[in-house]
């Protein structure tokens, strides 16, 4: 029908630039904190978009539920502002038979919710725990980042550079310290660059420096000027830490069966449900009485979410520390979300009826 056409067409609109919005916001954030933390040397520089590429594909599940609620919200915001719900109403059309046509948005949302929830997130989180364990274990000097100190994983070595020069495989000004038999030892040197052995040994060749070795108080420091020196790179073995809970996949966490599992498993189910659910109440949260204020249903459409949200984390850690079981805290968190759609559409519905009326 006409009507549907034009709702399906203005929802998309809406949920599509809402969730432009919120890409943007979330991606430009947790950019801006991976830019630190390859800065201070925790990341590799150049896994920075493959790890901002896992946040965000850890973050759609939520991304798409708001922007479906708010979309919602916006759409029949402007039906009401502009009297078009006046006229269908007029015309025969209440609010019930708004349902229908939302939910053709809706269902497939849920849909794409619920595939993110179980099957790309997990994956997604099993690839970024192995790209920092990759990360983490590898040779001491290629965790090094330009202006930073950073200190080997056996901890007895510290590396400083300044930055490379035009070639990139050549450093400049090249700092280290480590300890050998006991002593201390200081190495500077204006270039620096990784060269192979012929037995696959790697060697860090400083070029024109200087090193001090000695006991810290006292006077007993040797300074050796050089042209050449050879510090050998450890390597470390790669080994694979296990998987989190929220890399397992749903039959691991079927199989396992844990408090810890269990709440994870809820969070996964619940994320599809939530999506329906937000869908089915932002149609009556959309009114807007254009005599009164106008924000007034918007600012409580914020309000349910953000308690529907942290009632679902709240939830999940209760699952974890068995204080609740898992179907009981779903059907709870759920129906009385579902209970409090159904009471805004009879609201709707009935709006001409005073529900409360007082006589003195």
């Amino acid at each position: 029908m006409l009507y549907q056409r034009f709702l399906r067409r203005e929802l998309l609109g809406h949920l599509g630039a809402v969730f432009t919005v919120l890409l943007t916001i979330t991606a430009t954030t947790f950019f801006v904190r991976l830019l630190g933390q390859a800065a201070s040397g925790k990341i590799a520089p150049d896994g920075i978009l493959l790890f901002l590429a896992f946040i965000i594909l850890n973050n759609l599940p939520v991304l798409l539920s708001v922007s479906l609620f708010v979309g919602i919200m916006m759409t029949f915001n402007r039906y009401y502002r502009d009297s078009e719900m006046t006229v269908w109403a007029a015309s025969g059309l209440g609010i019930a038979g708004w349902v229908r046509p939302v939910m053709s948005i809706v269902v497939p949302t849920v849909v794409a919710v619920a595939v993110l929830s179980f099957v790309l997130v997990p994956w997604s989180y099993e690839k970024n725990d192995e790209i920092k364990s990759k990360f983490e274990n590898r040779d001491d000097l290629s965790n090094v980042a330009p202006g930073v100190f950073r200190e080997s994983p056996e901890q007895d070595r510290v590396y400083f550079v300044e930055h490379y020069l035009s070639n990139q495989q050549t450093v400049a000004n090249v700092f280290l310290q480590n300890w050998q038999d006991g002593r201390l030892g200081i190495v500077s040197a204006s270039a620096g660059q990784l060269e192979a052995a012929g037995n696959g040994d790697r060697f860090l060749v400083l070029q024109q420096g200087r090193r001090y070795e000695g006991t810290a108080g006292q006077a007993d420091y040797k300074v050796i000027a050089f042209d050449r020196y050879g510090v050998r790179v450890e390597t470390h073995e790669e080994i694979l830490p296990p998987p989190t809970v929220k890399a397992l996949s749903v039959a691991q966490l079927l199989v396992q069966q844990s408090p810890q599992h269990m709440a994870e498993l809820m969070w996964r189910i619940n994320l599809p449900l939530s999506a329906l659910m937000l869908g089915l109440l932002a149609i009556p949260l959309g009114y807007v009485n254009i005599r009164a204020t106008r924000s007034l249903n918007l600012f409580f459409g914020v309000l349910a979410y953000m308690v529907y949200s942290n009632l679902m984390s709240v939830m999940q850690a209760w699952i974890a520390k068995q204080q609740v079981e898992p179907l009981v805290a779903m059907l709870a968190l759920h129906g009385s979300m579902l209970l409090l759609a159904l009471l805004l559409y009879l609201r709707r519905i009935y709006s001409h009826v005073r529900l409360w009326r007082l006589r003195w």
